[in-house]
């Protein structure tokens, strides 16, 4: 039996940033967790330090970043005003409002704060400061990076909650979900136009987007692809 009382701050401390990261959350929910990772009452406390740490990948209580500031990896982020994803260089924001509108992506150079409960601020290259709502939750993606080469082949109907943001070389962008909505920037107004769509066949960046429509509805040509990135993973 280990008798260090010495333990017992860092393990209730690992146990909090574990419950931290899921406030919605009952700490007999976070109990329950635990158990689904094979915690029991014959557990030493060593196999459950690690089994909180297992889930702590999975439920991240703050952004891991570098010492410039930046994001090891991608993360996906649900705040109270946007969906948001940021990887070393790039942040996207998806806003959640009901008026349209057209999603951003652009370089940082820090996130400033980045704990779940507390806002998410980031400083972009130019020294300003984006206040972007208070963080709800965030998972860390597989992949270390937003932009991609190109696009797979897509279906309406298995997309799930996967969103691509596409720029085309007129600067439309283009956001592909459940749901393809185009966003054209007039000199003087944004104009949206939701696609109905079924498939989308696999292409890549100087090639061009086109979209096939639901039946008798023929296929859409966009344009040509400029940068992709996946918004949602």
């Amino acid at each position: 039996m280990n008798a260090d009382p010495t333990r017992i701050p860092q393990f209730l401390r690992e146990l909090s940033y574990l419950w931290e990261a899921q406030p919605d959350r009952r700490f007999v929910d976070v109990l329950a967790q635990l158990e689904a990772a094979g915690v029991s009452p014959a557990s030493s406390d060593e196999d459950v330090l690690l089994a909180i740490a297992n889930l702590r990948h999975i439920f991240p209580h703050t952004v891991d970043v570098d010492a410039h500031g930046r994001a090891r990896g991608a993360y996906d982020i649900v705040t109270s005003t946007a969906d948001i994803a940021v990887d070393r260089d790039h942040v996207i924001v998806r806003a959640l409002s009901t008026t349209p509108r057209r999603p951003s992506v652009w370089a940082y150079s820090h996130l400033v704060t980045k704990t779940v409960s507390g806002p998410l601020t980031i400083a972009d290259e130019e020294g300003n400061i984006h206040k972007l709502g208070v963080i709800a939750r965030m998972s860390p993606r597989t992949q270390t990076t937003l932009a991609e080469n190109a696009l797979p082949e897509l279906h309406r109907t298995s997309i799930g909650d996967t969103v691509y943001v596409v720029e085309l070389s007129d600067d439309t962008r283009v956001s592909i979900g459940r749901k393809t909505t185009v966003y054209r920037q007039q000199r003087r107004a944004l104009n949206t136009d939701t696609i109905a769509w079924e498939s989308i066949p696999a292409t890549q960046v100087g090639q061009p987007l086109v979209v096939a429509k639901p039946a008798g509805h023929g296929e859409e040509d966009l344009g040509v692809i400029q940068a992709i990135w996946r918004a949602h993973y």
